[in-house]
């Protein structure tokens, strides 16, 4: 029968047999370091390959030095992720993790100690919130609604949002601040909103606001009717 390896008739008193196929005893040889195999040899496809070689080329690495790990070798894990034990330590403190030790797992693999995790999420700053800015024709229409009616009705609220390009919780929010502020400025003596009259819808004359050579008048955007006056 010919040799797997060199293809030559194997006329030989020995045959090695690896998996079905038939080699020289000189032929089978690893194919990465070329040591001649007598023992234990791993295959990959029609390669032979000792078993150092087999497992650092093809084996399971580690994940906190990417260097290969032997079978003999003991291990550690954190989820999928395998280590070497000096391996498995936290980034920070640079202190092994031993069994039943708190940690965290990033996503890239390394490793944090709970100590340091409660550490560095203190030094976390708290999220600022994105500020708003509303262009001087916008404030001018809030403005102006303002001053005639402080607790406008949804619907206007909607009417007056769309009109002026602006989100609905944005108007709303804006008019809570605005009644906010003027309550700071309301002093003991002085005639304050809750001791104003009820008004009548429609008494109010209805506002112009000039914004350079244009203008708007507000009736144009909603009914003076479905404003809500009073306390």
């Amino acid at each position: 029968p010919p040799c797997t390896g060199c293809g030559q008739a194997i006329l030989d008193q020995f045959i090695l047999k690896v998996q079905g196929r038939l080699w020289h005893a000189a032929c089978l040889r690893c194919t990465a370091c070329h040591l001649t195999l007598t023992r234990d040899c791993f295959l990959r496809g029609s390669q032979v390959f000792c078993q150092d070689d087999f497992f650092r080329l093809f084996g399971a690495r580690c994940t906190g030095c990417n260097q290969p790990i032997s079978p003999t070798e003991q291990v550690r894990r954190a989820h999928e992720k395998i280590y070497h034990p000096a391996c498995f330590k936290c980034i920070g403190c640079d202190v092994e993790l031993n069994t039943g030790d708190e940690f965290y797992l990033r996503d890239d693999g390394k490793l944090i100690c709970r100590q340091d995790y409660d550490i560095a999420k203190e030094k976390e700053p708290s999220p600022k919130r994105a500020r708003i800015f509303m262009s001087d024709h916008q404030t001018t229409i809030l403005e102006a609604l303002f001053n005639h009616c402080r607790h406008p009705s949804h619907k206007i609220l909607t009417t007056v949002a769309t009109e002026i390009e602006l989100e609905l919780k944005t108007v709303q929010k804006w008019f809570k601040n605005k009644r906010d502020e003027d309550s700071l400025w309301s002093s003991e003596g002085e005639v304050t909103d809750s001791e104003l009259p009820v008004q009548k819808p429609g008494t109010f004359p209805v506002p112009i606001v000039n914004k350079g050579k244009a203008s708007m008048n507000l009736a144009g955007i909603f009914d003076v009717n479905d404003l809500s006056f009073g306390i």
